[in-house]
């Protein structure tokens, strides 16, 4: 037969049941939540902090792209300025002779001369009251030049030639003779004290002729020069002030690198409008050796455009310096005809000391790619090392170069070239008519390695506070055991001590009852002998009511047993109440360890 479990027991396996079964149950639970949200908030935590990652990527490069930008509308803008400016343009039309302001200058000078000699023979008729002799006054101002060339000579009110300085035009009629139609202007305005001028053509030369009225010798004054000459001084002064504006621009465009300021552009050119270099500013020194820039596509395609136009290059590696240049060009025009080209040369060196301090990470960089996909700014390549990044050899990366890059596309890619895993970011970057990309590229170990670490520590806290909830599932086990153990030892104990009593009194009823039958059978065994042995009944009723005392007793005692079973049962009541508010100490424990997890949970969601 199967040994029946005891009382104690069984209290004991049942309190402790009621114990530990709801720490387990809620352990188990908070570390299964905990498990789970940890994870989700680490997994979500870590997929900002990678689009916060690229996106990082993204405005370093826009950072990149507005330096180049700003590089590049700075060489457009003083391109636009140069074409228009007044140094320019006074070149162009002195050239042609056009230019008002130092065509007055010069006819300035010859008003002077042609003055003079009107007051000189004022004085001479004021004094010597005697006209002057023609040969003694040719002789006088055989020496004075207009322009090279140029020369005053004197008429009559008729035309008629009176001194000059080719003896063969003496006494001839300008008119007539010569055929000089315009000097009828000259004969008909005449007036005393005003001095004016006329063009006119001689000998296939344009002229001019600035002259006065001498009434008292009917002489009129004259003061000839030649357009052409006076252009070409002209021209010489302009081409100063256009030298000295090409040194200004060069020395006050510059950009600072490494605490140096560096000039922008290596090269500054005037180009006429049949491509002969005029002026020709490199590396901040005027050179002597001007060409003609005729055959060159950008001085064609220049001198096509409309006014306020710019032609860009692109990078391109120039022929003057075998280095790396942008070159900007635009017309300049004089009225609505092209007659020249200015042209600067951005140095693209520049650029690339100017974003590669730029570090992205701890390896990554910045580059820039050409419509075509060649790396024309990158710490190892140029256009003198020329490498096309959009060539099926590089992969993943040639594949986002022809599909995003050089579609003007903007965003953030992600490949892997040698090995590494890497990220791209790029921007367009208009260049002219060309599209441009500035990139910039970075390991993500390196971009991502925060996010890792965050994302470890985050799983490690998480786990950590797993155990602590684990191991303070235990002792409560632990503790609610003991706790059940001795709760339920106190409580078996007292009962124990009652049953064991009861079960001694029964004994001994048993025992009494035992001996009243043994007694009943010998009286009914004696009945025979009850008359014979009077004395015998008489001691045997003696001793029958002995026992009956004897039995009285022992229902007292019962009696007694009865009332201690009874105050055993009470305590057992008082223990089963330490046992009910044990429990409820329990349970306020398993709401307080639910608000330790639900601060847990908190501050792993906010990590």
């Amino acid at each position: 037969m199967k040994k029946k479990m005891t009382l104690k027991t069984r209290l004991m396996i049942t309190s402790v049941f009621l114990v530990v079964l709801p720490a387990i149950v809620v352990g188990t639970f908070g570390f299964y939540q905990l498990r789970s949200f940890s994870g989700t908030a680490v997994s979500h935590s870590f997929d900002a902090l990678e689009k916060q990652t690229r996106e990082t990527l993204l405005n370093g490069v826009m950072a990149d792209h507005e330096k180049v930008r700003a590089y590049i509308d700075v060489a457009d803008s003083d391109v636009k300025k140069l074409a228009s400016s007044a140094n320019v343009v006074g070149y162009v039309s002195a050239s042609a002779g056009k230019n008002e302001m130092f065509n007055k200058l010069g006819q300035k000078e010859v008003v002077r001369i042609v003055e003079g000699l009107l007051d000189t023979c004022k004085v001479q008729a004021r004094v010597t009251q005697r006209k002057l002799d023609a040969a003694e006054l040719s002789e006088s101002i055989s020496g004075i030049k207009i322009g090279k060339t140029g020369y005053p000579f004197i008429i009559n009110s008729k035309a008629v030639v009176v001194v000059h300085p080719r003896q063969e035009l003496i006494g001839k009629n300008l008119i007539t003779d010569l055929n000089l139609s315009d000097f009828k202007e000259v004969i008909d305005s005449k007036k005393t004290g005003e001095t004016k001028s006329i063009s006119y053509n001689f000998e296939g030369r344009s002229k001019f002729v600035v002259y006065s009225y001498f009434p008292e010798w009917d002489w009129i004054i004259c003061g000839s020069g030649y357009w052409d000459e006076l252009s070409q001084e002209a021209a010489q002064a302009s081409l100063q002030l256009l030298k000295d504006e090409f040194k200004a621009i060069h020395a006050a465009t510059t950009e600072t690198i490494d605490g140096r300021a560096e000039p922008i552009y290596s090269q500054i050119r005037f180009v006429d409008s049949k491509g002969q270099e005029v002026v020709f500013l490199k590396s901040g020194q005027f050179s002597d050796k001007l060409g003609s820039k005729a055959g060159e596509d950008w001085f064609q395609q220049s001198m096509k455009l409309h006014k306020g136009e710019v032609y860009n290059s692109g990078a391109v590696v120039s022929a003057n310096t075998g280095k790396p240049e942008m070159r900007f060009a635009a017309p300049v025009f004089q009225g609505d005809t092209a007659s020249g080209v200015v042209v600067l040369n951005l140095d693209w060196q520049l650029v690339w000391k100017m974003i590669k301090g730029h570090v992205y990470g701890e390896t990554g960089y910045p580059y820039i790619v050409n419509q075509d996909g060649v790396l024309v700014s990158h710490p190892k390549y140029d256009l003198l090392t020329p490498t096309n990044i959009g060539d099926a050899k590089y992969g993943e990366l040639a594949n986002i170069v022809k599909n995003q890059m050089l579609k003007g596309e903007k965003g953030v890619g992600r490949y892997t070239f040698e090995g590494v895993d890497k990220y791209v970011a790029y921007i367009p970057l208009k260049v002219g008519g060309k599209t441009y990309s500035v990139s910039a590229t970075c390991p993500v170990e390196e971009f991502l390695r925060l996010a890792n670490k965050i994302k470890t520590e985050a799983g490690n806290q998480a786990m950590t506070a797993g155990w602590t909830i684990t191991l303070a599932s235990l002792i409560m086990i632990v503790i609610g055991g003991l706790v059940g153990f001795f709760s339920s030892n106190s409580i078996a104990k007292p009962i124990t001590r009652v049953i064991k009593g009861l079960f001694d009194g029964a004994e001994q009823v048993a025992a009494a009852a035992g001996e009243v039958s043994s007694s009943s059978q010998s009286l009914a065994e004696g009945a025979s002998e009850q008359a014979a042995a009077l004395e015998e009944s008489s001691s045997a009723l003696e001793q029958m009511a002995s026992m009956t005392r004897q039995n009285a007793d022992n229902a007292n005692q019962a009696n007694s047993l009865r009332q201690q079973v009874g105050l055993m049962l009470k305590d057992a009541d008082t223990s089963m109440a330490d046992l009910a508010k044990a429990m409820g100490e329990i349970a306020t424990a398993s709401t307080e360890t639910q608000k330790i997890i639900k601060t847990i949970d908190e501050i792993a969601f906010q990590t």
